[in-house]
């Protein structure tokens, strides 16, 4: 699909600092009056042990300088990573959000869905809100692993007055108390905040469960790793999210698309076709920039003294390619010079060295060096536990074997520079 136009990278961390230099090189465009300004997005989804990653916080602080407006980051704290918790006893939503206001972005915070609304707006002296303030991710874990009673217990019950709010609800009521990362109300809010949002770039952190909808694998320390899951958490996905399968069917696992008429489908066909079809597709009506043409150097041409001079050479530049070698001299050599040489040293791959002649092409103070490689070569296909053994000696006799071979120069290096056609 070469028109596609998302950029999906599995290695953690790449993604946010992708996502970074893309909206910066759109500001750099649109500031040079190449591209446009419009109100398009460059929109980042990671997770929070991803932003653990040198990589995705590395340039958080050149997005807050230059206020890059057009950049949005969304971060799913689930509070779990590949290899564990990412916050035991502590706020990784906390941390994140000190980050990056620090850095300078807008931070738009989705912690509690709209069930908890109801329970919030009975907190009028503030307790439901410092035990909120106080609870730790390893908690939060708890809460959804262990369900409604133990939520109760453990966390509304810290304050008399906290645990009679919620006195009506019944456990599973209290299990179904959402995080804001799940409320589509709340998401849609935070969303719609964010492509709003003038003079930074945005960033949402979106508290979410693990495992959200699959019964006993929600919050478990082990559902990042799970790849199947049991015909009862299937049915209980089913259940959360009214899914239209019978217990007869669903042990097939049959795919569920709702009709062609439905509204689901409606808006789905509406939306894609204003995004030019049903696979992401990148617009092809670009302008080519015209490179400039070789006028525009030729006052920094013009200022090389000696790009015509003549004399001893006090300058010279090596191109080394496979198949030549070329020395640019600088001055150029004069008639009273054609008498001096300029002496070069290289190593020279041996090319002959299985021929049948008395010559060979490769000095003798290389043979050790020749003989250590070799050992280095044949360590790594037939002795493991030797190869690095070898490989020192090899790179030992390498060193000295050029230092012997080489020459200094009283001559310095400089880059070539050439322009044709001025």
């Amino acid at each position: 699909m070469p028109n596609y136009w998302q950029f999906p990278v599995v290695s953690m961390g790449l993604g946010p600092i992708l996502g970074i230099y893309q909206a910066h090189i759109m500001r750099y465009l649109s500031a040079r009056g190449l591209v446009p300004r419009n109100d398009r997005k460059v929109w980042v989804f990671c997770g929070d042990g991803e932003m653990d990653e040198p990589e995705s916080k590395g340039a958080i602080g050149l997005a807050g300088r230059e206020e890059l407006e057009n950049l949005i980051f969304v971060v799913n704290c689930n509070l779990q990573r590949l290899d564990g918790p990412v916050r035991g006893n502590g706020k990784i939503i906390q941390e994140l959000e000190g980050s990056f206001r620090g850095e300078g972005w807008n931070v738009i915070k989705v912690v509690w869905g709209r069930f908890w609304d109801p329970i919030i707006a009975k907190d009028t002296e503030g307790k439901l809100q410092e035990i909120m303030d106080a609870v730790v991710d390893g908690e939060l874990q708890n809460f959804k692993a262990k369900g409604g009673k133990y939520t109760r217990e453990n966390f509304f019950a810290k304050d008399p007055s906290v645990l009679e709010m919620v006195k009506d609800l019944t456990d599973e009521d209290i299990y179904r108390l959402n995080r804001g990362g799940h409320d589509p109300y709340k998401v849609y809010a935070a969303y719609h905040k964010a492509s709003n949002s003038k003079g930074a770039p945005t960033v949402i952190l979106a508290l979410t469960t693990k495992g959200y909808g699959t019964g006993s694998r929600e919050a478990d320390n082990t559902t990042h790793q799970v790849k199947k899951l049991s015909l009862d958490n299937i049915k209980a996905f089913r259940d959360k999210f009214n899914i239209p399968v019978t217990d007869e069917d669903i042990e097939q696992i049959p795919y569920v698309r709702p009709p062609e008429d439905s509204p689901e489908m409606q808006y789905l066909k509406k939306t894609r076709a204003k995004l030019g079809g049903p696979i992401p597709r990148r617009r092809k009506d670009s302008k080519v920039l015209k490179m400039p043409d070789d006028k525009s150097f030729s006052k920094l041409y013009q200022g090389f003294s000696n790009k015509t001079s003549k004399g001893i050479p006090t300058q010279y530049f090596v191109e080394r390619f496979i198949d030549k070698v070329t020395i640019t001299l600088y001055l150029t050599p004069g008639t009273d010079e054609a008498g001096k040489k300029l002496n070069y040293y290289y190593v020279k791959r041996i090319q002959d060295a299985g021929a049948y002649t008395n010559a060979s092409d490769s000095p003798f103070r290389f043979v050790p060096c020749m003989v250590s490689g070799l050992a280095y070569y044949l360590a790594m296909k037939f002795a493991p536990q030797r190869v690095q053994e070898t490989k020192l000696i090899y790179e030992d006799e390498l060193a000295r074997a050029l230092a012997e071979d080489g020459s200094a120069a009283s001559t310095y290096i400089t880059p070539k520079t050439y322009y044709p056609n001025i």
